[in-house]
């Protein structure tokens, strides 16, 4: 590495594309360089979030700005970045499909896509349901989107957002009589301490800064959680 001062053991982590997919990677390493296994993650398993483009991480000006990647840092684990632009639409094979990992905990953040408030109720509590029963001593954490949406021009997908806000809510409030390692968060709330235009690309989609806010209001959640 022409950045370090003088020769010794780095860790290296690489963040790949959130959009482009890799075929083929190449490293340099000077001449007499050697490579040795990473050093373990301190938490086991991954965290598996599941999402809109917003997880996957659509606009930040680098992967490493992800909102899930700075909680993979502060945490020191690996973790499935199931964020699918437009996609996302609580479908019970997904569902299937992500419970069938090993997992450390579980973030259900998908209600940005969801078309309408009475679709995201018909998907949302079956979801975690799926999670749950192949994952009894996870902790799961449901999340709604930020909204900084003005309410000039975007009445509707405003009223949207708040909709599917309460069923987050509901389906949390549902889960919890009888789980109590689930957690609710209200994305909501996130932008409210910052400038929400300066959190944004678009009115909607988090950019470097709003990427930063979400993971330091997630974090100390999935921090208390795993450490149970």
């Amino acid at each position: 590495d022409a950045r370090s001062p003088s020769y010794g053991e780095y860790e290296v982590l690489l963040n790949l594309p959130l959009y482009n997919g890799v075929k083929d990677m190449h490293i340099g390493i000077l001449e007499g360089s050697e490579i040795f296994a990473p050093v373990p993650f301190d938490i086991e398993k991954p965290i598996a979030f599941y999402g809109s483009s917003i997880t996957q991480g659509g606009c930040a000006s680098r992967p490493g700005n992800n909102y899930m990647n700075h909680i993979s840092r502060w945490l020191n684990c690996d973790f499935y970045n199931f964020g699918f632009s437009g996609s996302a639409r609580g479908e019970k094979e997904v569902a299937e499909f992500i419970a069938s990992h090993e997992l450390s905990a579980f973030v259900l953040d998908y209600d940005a896509n969801a078309p309408t408030a009475e679709h995201l109720k018909e998907t949302h509590y079956p979801f975690y349901e799926i999670i749950r029963n192949a994952h009894p001593d996870i902790p799961i954490v449901m999340a709604s989107m930020p909204k900084p949406y003005r309410v000039y021009g975007q009445r509707e997908k405003w009223r949207n957002a708040c909709d599917c806000n309460v069923v987050v809510m509901e389906s949390y409030l549902k889960a919890y009589k009888e789980d109590k390692n689930v957690y609710y968060l209200d994305g909501g709330s996130w932008f409210a301490g910052v400038d929400p235009d300066a959190c944004t690309v678009d009115n909607c989609h988090p950019n470097d800064l709003g990427f930063y806010v979400m993971a330091k209001n997630m974090y100390p959640v999935l921090k208390r959680a795993l450490a149970k």
